[in-house]
């Protein structure tokens, strides 16, 4: 799985255990150029002719992923004791969509260009808009400072970067209930973002 994540994926808590379900949350179609979220209720459509992940290796990705790091987590918690038991809490990204007019390969990063959409539960680092971009800043220089604007009705927070003076992105999310969504253009200059940009206009929540 590849994104762009700053914060903190394992939590161990003192309390009940428990864990999320990766069982709804990714599923999702594409259709020709259109990706449609069943979970999060919109549909998007990225450039004619480019390719998207298969939905299939996508989503056994993610089941993948967040198996691993719960039995990271699992191997790192205490045992439980008569007065007490582990939380495990563990929030990991879901790919919803990675599409390029590059062939996407099932391992490693995706080609430049390419649009990636992902979501994550909301947690003390990531709780709000634009929190991820402020983590972001401390690897990548900022090009735009965050900016909120509206899209179908959604406070949205937009922010670019650039990291090693040759990947540019323009960063957009928002909150959808308990989980934060990310749709995150990627390409090799300011230009090239800014006009995948102008796609999350055909951005529409049902």
């Amino acid at each position: 799985m590849q994104v762009q994540f700053f914060g903190i994926v394992l939590f161990l808590l003192a309390g009940f255990f428990g864990s999320q379900s990766t069982a709804v949350i990714d599923s999702g179609t594409v259709t020709g150029n259109t990706f449609q979220s069943s979970f999060f209720k919109f549909h998007y459509a990225f450039p004619q002719g480019w390719q998207a992940e298969n939905d299939e290796i996508r989503t056994e990705k993610n089941r993948k992923f967040y198996d691993e790091q719960l039995e990271k987590a699992k191997a790192k918690a205490k045992s439980d004791t008569a007065n007490s038991k582990t939380t495990i809490q563990v929030f990991t990204p879901y790919d919803l969509l990675i599409a390029s007019p590059n062939a996407i390969s099932p391992e490693g990063k995706p080609p430049l260009p390419h649009v990636h959409i992902w979501a994550v539960e909301r947690f003390s680092l990531m709780e709000n808009p634009g929190d991820n971009a402020k983590l972001a800043a401390r690897i990548g220089k900022v090009l735009r400072e965050p900016q909120e604007q509206t899209i179908s009705g959604h406070k949205f927070v937009r922010a670019d970067l650039v990291y090693h003076d040759d990947n540019y992105e323009a960063l957009f999310d928002t909150v959808s209930g308990k989980y934060l969504i990310f749709f995150e253009f990627r390409g090799r200059s300011e230009q090239e973002i800014n006009e995948l940009a102008k796609t999350v206009e055909s951005l529409k929540f049902d």
